[in-house]
């Protein structure tokens, strides 16, 4: 298990794996007062970066994220919202 907080932040789950290869659980919490709900996802460690998905409740919807964050921490892929306030969105 873990939880990780500061200011504004506080976020639950479990994280299960090893060698570069992790599964994500998250089992809820608040991010700059964004509910979270639960969600699973993973990280796998590639050449260049790390392969990442991530399918979840948010803001009182959902998101899924699926791509590749580079060793220099660009994102490249998909993420798709439904049912997100844009209240919720904008105080990210």
């Amino acid at each position: 298990m873990y939880e990780v907080g500061g200011s504004g932040v506080g976020v639950k789950g479990e994280v299960r794996g090893e060698r570069g290869e992790y599964e994500v659980g998250v089992s809820g919490g608040v991010v700059k007062g964004v509910a979270l709900g639960a969600g699973e996802g993973e990280c796998r460690r590639r050449e260049k970066g790390m392969r990442v998905k991530y399918e979840g409740g948010v803001g009182g919807g959902s998101l899924r994220v699926e791509g590749s964050v580079g060793k220099d921490g660009g994102y490249e892929g998909v993420v798709e919202a439904q049912g997100i306030g844009a209240g919720a969105l904008g105080v990210l």
